[in-house]
């Protein structure tokens, strides 16, 4: 299999943690790609130019992160990390769309730091999370308990995606001390190998973050 690959991407950072705790990183080649740059290959993979794209080893491709996580789950995970209990599986899904779109909200202030039109404005942005990530990161710490009451599958794995995020490109702001039990629950995802071995970082600098 083939992915679309950035070092910067959480949804792309989300599903090698997932192919890690299933143990099949060594079947993923990651393709490094700039998504500005708009690689041939990479539109004829998926028209919307989108990372991650996965081409499946039939050369079929399949895009947008909970569709390419469900995938290595029904072909290698064998319910590792999808429950298997249907409302225990709508909870699951209902913490990674809650995750995923914290993450859409941090990828659109990024887009507004970058087009802001004088540094004024930029530190302006730089200085505070997104409403939607505040309130996803209350909501978190309102029910972490329940998060860390289950075995750990892609739940777990999109909301410490969606943190990690905010860690990497907001390292600046103190979340920890607002969040305490939040804080305590990423100590122990950051701590998982299959978290540490994938860890985000810029490749255009230095090393991982």
């Amino acid at each position: 299999m083939k992915l679309f690959w950035s070092s910067r991407s959480p949804f792309v950072f989300k599903i090698m943690v997932v192919a890690s705790e299933l143990g099949i990183e060594s079947l993923i080649e990651k393709i490094p790609t700039v998504v500005s740059e708009k690689p041939p290959l990479l539109l004829e993979a998926n028209p919307l130019g989108q990372i991650p794209t996965l081409v499946r080893n039939d050369g079929r491709p399949l895009a947008d992160s909970p569709v390419i996580c469900e995938y290595l789950e029904v072909h290698f995970g064998e319910g590792r990390l999808f429950p298997n209990d249907p409302e225990a599986r709508w909870q699951a899904l209902a913490w990674q769309s809650l995750a995923d779109g914290m993450i859409q909200a941090s990828l659109l202030r990024n887009k507004e730091i970058s087009r802001a039109a004088d540094a004024s404005l930029r530190d302006q942005l730089r200085a505070t999370l997104p409403d939607k990530v505040e309130r996803g990161m209350d909501r978190i710490e309102r029910d972490i308990e329940g998060l860390s009451g289950e075995p750990f599958g892609i739940a777990q794995i999109a909301i410490g995606s969606a943190l990690a995020y905010v860690d990497f490109r907001s390292a600046h702001i103190d979340w920890r001390s607002r969040l305490p039990k939040t804080a305590s629950w990423m100590a122990q995802f950051y701590g998982r190998p299959s978290v540490a071995q994938n860890a985000l970082y810029d490749e255009r600098s230095a090393g991982p973050c």
